[in-house]
């Protein structure tokens, strides 16, 4: 029962974010055809561009919720068979600086449609040294969790599977 209430829900916040997003995107003084169609008050079809990117979204959207039910579902009947991990507190690092490295990128993108080419230069060396810092920390965070005896095959330590 709980899983039909789960994916109830998630296919309601689909459809209300298909719906906010059209409305909230909606420019009813810009638009596009001949000026005749307009005036006959003629509707132009969305661009299959446009279309193709909502479709994309809504199943990627849809793949977060089946993924985070099936977790959910299987912390929830785990039988005993799942065993939590230690997270390395790195991890946390790695998420400022994934943050920082995308706001990095945004100042970019801004420098650019303003034309400010030095900015641009700036913005793109920061972002790029926040990634690589992401990177190398997840790289370390990697290691930290396999000389814990941590594998992406398994949950349970090599220590303690060999003594089950």
């Amino acid at each position: 029962m709980s899983l039909a209430v789960a994916f109830g829900a998630l296919l309601a916040g689909v459809v209300l974010w298909a719906f906010l997003a059209r409305r909230l995107t909606a420019k009813p003084w810009e638009r596009s055809g001949l000026p005749d169609d307009i005036e006959a008050g003629s509707t132009v079809g969305v661009p299959p561009a446009k279309l193709g990117l909502w479709a994309l979204l809504a199943v990627i959207t849809s793949l977060f919720g089946l993924f985070i039910s099936a977790y959910w579902m299987r912390m929830e009947h785990a039988h005993g068979d799942w065993t939590p991990l230690a997270v390395p507190r790195l991890l946390w690092l790695n998420t400022a600086l994934l943050i920082l490295s995308s706001a990095g990128m945004q100042w970019a993108s801004g420098a650019a449609r303003r034309s400010q080419a030095q900015r641009v230069r700036v913005a793109l060396i920061t972002g790029g040294a926040f990634a690589w810092a992401f990177l190398a920390g997840q790289l370390l965070a990697w290691r930290q969790l396999s000389a814990a005896g941590l594998f992406a095959s398994c949950s349970i330590p090599s220590a303690s599977r060999s003594a089950a």
